[in-house]
């Protein structure tokens, strides 16, 4: 059997760099034992801040000297300090769910999930739903993923955050973002309080707040004319009027934040 080398507590005052790749090392071995029969090669984990997205999966995107070849999980710093522990770790194990498929079965375009794509997740305890709550499709784009209760996921989660606790560090986020979670079934009560909380600390910090409105000031956002379907980009609050009907432009909503 494979042995794992768990991050634990004590870990927290090493080298930052090392402790906080040891916890997403330590996350993604337990995920591969528990619900990939340890099938999967250790991937090499990389943080990048990238728009909307949680995180994502890329097959043989390293290389070592010899020719091996290496696959990657990225992963938003940016968005997770301010998202519970259980949406880091529902990232991690979707971009393992994506390797398995790519190592092992079928994938289809990238950002479409097949068929076979979905039966595992289901297998793992994670079920796929679509955001348009008229569907009840559970393939192709704009899935939301949701957790079982007395899955195997959770399970595997409640291990993690019993032994590992949160990771070591956090990008700074400021209190007024902080959006309330609904504690998770079926687990101790500290455990689903760990995993329904932020993944790192909210802060009240003048000089962050400047530079965060400072960031949404040149933040540029979609305008349509509904009647002639004319778009343009600007600002946010800007009051445009479509020259061809006399219409006002709507401002496109801000889209929710995407699984990968």
């Amino acid at each position: 059997m494979k042995c794992i080398v768990r991050y634990t507590q004590n870990m927290r005052n090493v080298n930052p760099t090392r402790g906080f790749y040891a916890y997403l090392e330590s996350a993604g071995e337990v995920f591969n034992q528990k619900l990939f029969g340890n099938t999967l090669p250790a991937p090499l984990f990389t943080l990048r801040r990238h728009g909307h997205g949680l995180g994502y999966f890329s097959g043989r995107r390293w290389s070592a000297g010899s020719g091996k070849r290496v696959n990657e999980i990225t992963l938003n710093p940016e968005l997770f300090a301010q998202r519970p522990l259980l949406t880091l770790l529902l990232t991690i194990v979707q971009a393992q769910c994506d390797m398995w498929q790519h190592l092992h079965g079928e994938p289809s375009r990238p950002g479409y999930r097949n068929a076979q794509w979905t039966r595992k997740m289901i297998d793992i305890g994670i079920k796929p739903v679509s955001r348009d709550e008229q569907s009840q499709r559970q393939t192709g784009q704009g899935l939301d993923l949701i957790p079982q209760p007395g899955g195997k996921f959770l399970a595997a989660c409640a291990e993690i955050a019993g032994d590992s606790g949160r990771p070591p560090f956090s990008e700074r986020w400021l209190k007024s973002e902080i959006t309330p979670e609904r504690p998770l079934a079926d687990l101790p009560k500290d455990i689903s309080k760990l995993l329904s909380s932020p993944v790192g600390p909210a802060v009240i910090d003048p000089q962050l707040q400047e530079q965060m409105d400072l960031k949404e000031a040149k933040r540029k956002i979609k305008y349509t004319c509904l009647n002639c379907d004319v778009n343009v980009w600007g600002r946010p609050n800007l009051a445009l009027i479509c020259a061809l009907c006399g219409e006002k432009l709507r401002p496109k909503q801000r889209a929710r934040t995407k699984d990968c």
